[in-house]
């Protein structure tokens, strides 16, 4: 293992992230559309609440190892920051201005009133996400802002790391481990009435503070100290991490403790082996994979609103009931990356690059 400081800022490129990031993005459509039919709860847990579990993780690191490439930790700058949050900024503007009609059917209803849902809109959009997928943006802002400012301010990365894991910590109590604090509701009336105000607020703990700040600042440890594992020692790792989330999840699962399945007390581990994993891959060269790369945002991005329509396409239907999986994976899937493919083609053409805004 090499640990050692980085003193040059630089630009590495590595494909292996691109293909991570599409494996993830992928992975992101199957938490949101159940891959096995009703019947086949126990592999629809496998792939949502396990193996899934690690792509959101690694999208928010990946984000911190690029951006924190860009400078030093002696000289630490703060204009890559500054450009990255105005780039996600933009990005989240333009996909919330996208949902807002699917947004604005799910606050129509509200029985308290028109400006309730409004605030409620605003406060969805502020902490939680405008659209449910769209919580990512938000909170790798936050994220990358906290480690900057803590940056910055000289805080070395081991006490930044210490911070974020406490705020981890904290914020799995409102997640999978929430089991530990629901005796709090008639131990302690008072404490438990705070808890459910802060719930009121920011709704849920998967944000940038409880949940993007330590995967951010991952990345940011591999950017600053060019961490390197020899592949077996990474495989390992990253083999018997994910071991222990999946014996995490099935435990607080059957202990009834779990209220989400978004983060888990040994995924960190799990990211920071599944990280040096990646990191240490060397597939061959080619100019296809920055293709990827955008094919895998707009993956993310689309795919809620792609498979909110009608899906057609019968030998899909008879394929996935022959093959035993759910019909609506495959199908959302297959056309979201065509609807994406289109996309990426018709940013090429003149008088269509705008269309990168949305993505890059």
């Amino acid at each position: 293992m090499a640990w050692q400081l980085r003193r040059q800022a630089d630009r590495q490129y590595y494909p292996s992230f691109c293909l991570a990031r599409l494996a993830g993005s992928i992975l992101v459509v199957a938490i949101h559309g159940a891959p096995f039919p009703p019947e086949a709860a126990g592999l629809n847990f496998l792939v949502q609440h396990w193996l899934a579990r690690i792509a959101v993780p690694f999208f928010f690191a990946s984000s911190g190892y690029f951006l924190y490439r860009k400078t030093t930790l002696e000289q630490f700058d703060p204009g890559p920051t500054k450009a990255f949050v105005l780039r996600m900024l933009r990005i989240y503007l333009i996909w919330t201005a996208i949902f807002f009609p699917l947004s604005a059917q799910t606050y129509r209803g509200d029985e308290k009133g028109f400006v309730h849902s409004v605030l409620w809109y605003i406060r969805s959009f502020l902490f939680e996400g405008s659209y449910f997928h769209l919580w990512y943006l938000p909170a790798v802002i936050v994220a990358v802002l906290l480690v900057s400012y803590l940056l910055h301010k000289k805080v070395s990365p081991p006490r930044i790391l210490c911070a974020a894991g406490a705020l981890y910590l904290a914020g799995l109590l409102g997640q999978s481990w929430f089991g530990l604090i629901r005796p709090l509701e008639t131990a302690a009336p008072a404490v438990w009435s705070g808890l459910k105000l802060v719930q009121k607020v920011i709704r849920t703990t998967r944000n940038g503070l409880f949940d993007g700040f330590l995967f951010v600042g991952i990345g940011m440890l591999f950017a600053f100290y060019e961490i390197r594992l020899a592949r077996k020692t990474a495989l390992l790792g990253f083999a018997g991490s994910m071991l222990l989330v999946l014996a995490e999840g099935v435990l607080l699962e059957r202990a009834g403790f779990a209220r989400m399945h978004d983060a888990y007390l040994t995924l960190p581990l799990a990211l920071f082996f599944g990280f040096a994993l990646v990191l240490g891959a060397r597939p061959p060269a080619g100019r296809h994979y920055a293709v990827l790369q955008d094919l895998s945002a707009l993956v993310y991005f689309l795919h809620p609103l792609v498979g909110a329509g009608p899906l057609p396409g019968a030998w899909l239907d008879r394929l996935a009931g022959a093959v035993g999986i759910s019909a609506y994976f495959p199908k959302a899937l297959l056309y979201t990356l065509l609807v994406s493919a289109v996309i990426l083609l018709l940013a090429r053409l003149p008088g269509f690059g705008w269309l990168k805004k949305a993505y890059h």
